[in-house]
């Protein structure tokens, strides 16, 4: 999937899973209303994009809930998708997972946190809090206790990232 200038999003591939908008089982077909899209995100069979209104669209492989979008979202300002589920991270901090939760990558999302950025690994789920810390859940390993990050997450297929103020052990 790729986001344009003119924020709108063009996907292509197999199309075996629905992600291209494709008919075939547990698919849930590219939503019409893609306009003003200001980020998106894709892991495994799945595809989600963030409005400029906040909202988030989910479309592809549909089978273990990663697109049912709860309908509770308010104020959404980052997304992240996992390969079986999808996270959404509001204005006011709180993280909100949906789909397969197998490895509880979406029960155990903290409750009580605030965070600033998030990152979904292929089962696994991840957050910068508002003090620095890096919290993880799901299927990735814990983050060297001694870790501050200085803004960014990043997860991929069964890793993690982040970007770091040099003061590592």
């Amino acid at each position: 999937a790729v986001l344009k200038s003119d924020h709108s999003v063009v996907v292509w591939g197999a199309g075996d899973l629905g992600v291209n908008g494709d008919p075939h089982w547990g698919q849930r077909y590219v939503p019409r209303d893609l306009g003003d899209i200001t980020s998106i995100s894709t892991k495994g069979c799945h595809v989600m994009a963030l409005r400029s209104d906040g909202a988030v669209r989910c479309w592809g492989r549909a089978v273990d809930g990663q697109c049912a979008v709860p309908s509770s979202l308010a104020t959404i300002v980052e997304i992240a998708a996992g390969s079986d589920h999808s996270m959404a991270l509001a204005a006011d901090g709180v993280v909100t997972c949906w789909g397969w939760d197998y490895h509880r990558q979406v029960s155990l999302t903290p409750q009580t946190e605030r965070f600033s950025r998030i990152a979904a690994s292929m089962y696994g789920s991840m957050g910068l809090t508002r003090d620095g810390r890096v919290l993880v859940w799901g299927l990735l390993d814990q983050p060297p206790s001694s870790l501050t990050c200085a803004g960014t997450v990043m997860a991929g297929g069964y890793h993690a990232f982040t970007e770091t103020d040099g003061d590592t052990d």
